[in-house]
């Protein structure tokens, strides 16, 4: 009767439809339908009420772990096991759950009929590692892989392959397999014996009597593994006419506990239920319930439709307001019954449904692939419907109104197209449900993963990110502390535009050129200078699109290119080259003034002067020397401005001037004349023009 697991089908984030907390009106096609069953469970709440206390019993709330199911065969050995399976676990614990029901069916783990059997049971082991390390109760079924539907694998040929006597064997050495190595804390090995009848291909396990004979060989093989702490159970689905003779015989064994599934809302499958619970009771035994969803159908249309054709109905968002109150028909008769636990099985519907009005008309395929395509997509970005907030709220002793607290360690690794989130977990009384993510105050999206792709980025993007945590009931915590975040920059400045060279003063060259553009900012341009036009090498860097070359040599043919640089490192293509001569020196400095001499031996004369100016630079100084003020002849080049005659005579006076030179050879005219006697040469009355005072020595 359950619903097989689905290959998701792909579908695109922006195309997620999660079902409206406000579901929409009930279609006039299904009004009918929808006012019967509402009416099957009042009659039943009746029941149920007319000998239930209200008090409440530790019942396990459990629930499908549909991704994890044996069906999808192959799937679960894929990369899917960290982005769905954990997901969907997260999602369920999400819910308050104390419990996680996965079907691992026969003959998954049988070597006759997989080579990767081990690897299989490895799949297993790792689940019920990380069902345990979250303080959960780990609940198997141990059916048939049921080959319709949408089932991953088709187990018919291998069924058919098999005697009675084999098939038998398999499923006893499976289920101890199961008990031995996974040790789950309830393990059912028949549920539906009419339903594996069918699909096995053989009558017997459809049979009280065949049913009976293979739960004793299931049973013997477990007890021979010796294992303790795993109770086993067996039961029926509340449909199956015949029931109470299964549960007779299930009852005379050495199962801890009778379990049922429930479905069917039509004729008496609801007293049946409770038949089922009496009679167990009455056994000694426990009752639990591991599949439970209600049959969205008619009371006219019982045999007339698959299963599949009337699961069909199940994923439009209007049914959301009757699956919850279905649902609390299965807490209040767990409650009332004393069940170990309960387990609704389309737990799809916990994370989105479809609007109607869009798939009316699509194949029954096509619904049930989009349901669980559209589930798969909402459990993956932490979404919830109505239906799981009142299965949650079932459960609680009081509604949950304490937000989860707030997320820490929010940082990031960036590409050039994208930035990859990922932050500490929060925590909350019942459980996280997921984490929106925000980008410069705006909801960007959900996720119940502790890591966000911001993805389709321009390369050197830069945003605020902040990130809340949020529970299925609707509390969120306050936003976590900005981080500011920014896409690797990988693209290049435009190329600059050829640089404009004009000559300046001697021995220096102006350029400009059209600035780059840049998808952040350009930061700055490289000078590249050389003299040949394929001989370049940079000689500086310009933050502006324009630079003053100061360095030339005077005549000199200098070719020039540049290249834009950003903040990120990334530089432009070479500028085209230009050529330009710096321009030749030919203005001499200026005349040196000041010049004074100072006897300070009888054989030596300072002299010092100031500074001559030139449009280039003052290489130096010639020092002239005569013994007249028109015999001077050149006696040294400094580049001070001092100079000693170390070269006199006593009883003498000399005469002095000095001429600036500057790098190009340009020599200024020569400064006014100056007379300076030795040490002992008297002073006489006469001066030479303007000779300074300094300059006139007394030898007293």
């Amino acid at each position: 009767m359950r619903l097989l697991l689905l290959a998701g089908l792909a579908v695109s984030m922006s195309a997620i439809q999660v079902s409206a907390q406000t579901p929409p009106p009930v279609p006039s096609a299904f009004q009918d339908l929808y006012t019967q069953l509402s009416g099957h469970i009042a009659t039943f709440n009746t029941t149920i009420n007319s000998g239930w206390n209200g008090s409440k019993y530790p019942v396990l709330n459990s629930a499908q772990l549909r991704s994890a199911a044996s069906a999808a065969g192959p799937a679960l050995l894929g990369s899917q096991y960290y982005t769905g399976v954990l997901n969907e676990l997260q999602s369920l614990q999400t819910l308050g759950v104390t419990a996680v029901t996965v079907h691992i069916d026969f003959p998954l783990l049988d070597p006759a009929y997989s080579t990767s059997y081990q690897n299989y049971l490895n799949f297993y082991l790792q689940l019920a590692s990380d069902i345990r390390a979250r303080g959960l109760k780990l609940l198997v079924e141990d059916q048939i892989v049921f080959s319709a539907g949408g089932s991953g694998i088709n187990c018919s040929a291998f069924y058919n392959s098999l005697s009675w006597s084999q098939y038998e064997a398999g499923r006893a050495q499976q289920a101890a397999l199961i008990a031995q190595q996974i040790k789950p804390d309830y393990l059912s090995v028949i549920t539906e014996p009419d339903t594996e009848a069918t699909y096995s291909l053989k009558s017997e396990p459809g049979t009280a009597s065949g049913s009976l004979d293979m739960l004793n060989q299931i049973l013997a093989a477990i007890q021979a593994t010796g294992v303790q702490g795993v109770r086993v159970g067996a039961g029926v689905g509340t449909w199956l006419n015949s029931f109470q003779t299964f549960i007779q015989n299930y009852a005379s064994t050495a199962v801890q506990y009778i379990d049922m599934h429930v479905y069917q809302l039509n004729g008496t499958a609801l007293q049946n239920a409770l038949t089922i619970a009496t009679m167990a009771h009455a056994a000694g035994k426990q009752v639990s319930m591991s599949e439970n969803w209600m049959y969205k159908m008619r009371d006219s249309e019982q045999g007339l439709y698959t299963s599949d054709q009337i699961h069909a109905r199940d994923p439009f968002s209007f049914w959301a307001p009757l699956d919850a109150s279905f649902l609390q028909m299965i807490a209040n008769f767990a409650n009332y019954q004393q069940l170990a636990f309960v387990a609704p099985y389309n737990t799809t519907y916990f994370h989105a449904y479809l609007d109607y009005n869009t798939y009316a008309n699509y194949s029954t395929y096509q619904i049930l692939s989009a349901a669980n395509a559209q589930s798969s997509a909402a459990i993956n970005t932490g979404m919830f419907t109505s239906t799981a907030l009142a299965y949650e709220n079932m459960f609680l002793s009081l509604p949950d109104k304490i937000p989860p607290s707030v997320p820490t360690g929010l940082s990031f690794v960036a590409t050039p197209s994208q930035i990859n989130l990922a932050w500490a977990a929060s925590s909350d009384n019942v459980g996280v449900g997921g984490y929106r993510v925000y980008r410069n105050g705006i909801l960007l999206g959900t996720t119940c993963s502790l890591y966000y792709n911001d993805l389709g980025l321009p390369s050197g993007y830069s945003a605020l990110y902040t990130v809340l945590a949020y529970d299925v009931a609707g509390n969120a915590s306050p936003l976590s502390a900005a981080l500011t975040a920014k896409t690797v920059d990988n693209i290049p400045p435009s190329t600059p535009g050829t640089p404009s060279l004009t000559p300046g003063v001697p021995g220096q060259i102006k350029l400009s050129w059209t600035p780059s553009t840049d998808n952040v900012a350009v930061i700055g341009y490289k000078v590249y200078r050389g003299t040949s036009p394929t001989a370049l090498s940079q000689i500086s860097t310009a933050a502006t699109n324009s630079y003053t070359d100061s360095k030339c040599v005077p005549g000199t043919t200098y070719s020039y290119a540049l290249v834009a640089y950003d903040a990120g490192g990334n530089v432009s293509p070479q500028s085209q080259v230009a050529s330009a001569k710096a321009p030749s020196d030919t203005t001499p400095p200026s005349v040196p003034t000041g010049l004074a001499g100072t006897s300070v031996s009888s054989t030596t004369i300072a002299l010092t002067w100031l500074a001559s100016s030139d449009d280039v630079a003052v290489a130096g100084y010639s020092l002239y020397r005569g013994s007249t003020a028109s015999s001077l002849s050149q006696i040294g080049f400094v580049k001070t401005l001092l100079f000693t005659d170390a070269t006199v005579t006593t009883q003498r006076t000399y005469y002095y001037s000095v001429a600036a030179a500057d790098t190009a050879g340009n020599s200024s005219a020569k400064s006014p004349t100056i007379s300076v006697p030795d040490a002992l040469t008297p002073i006489k009355s006469e001066s030479v023009a303007a000779v300074p005072l300094l300059a006139r020595f007394d030898a007293r």
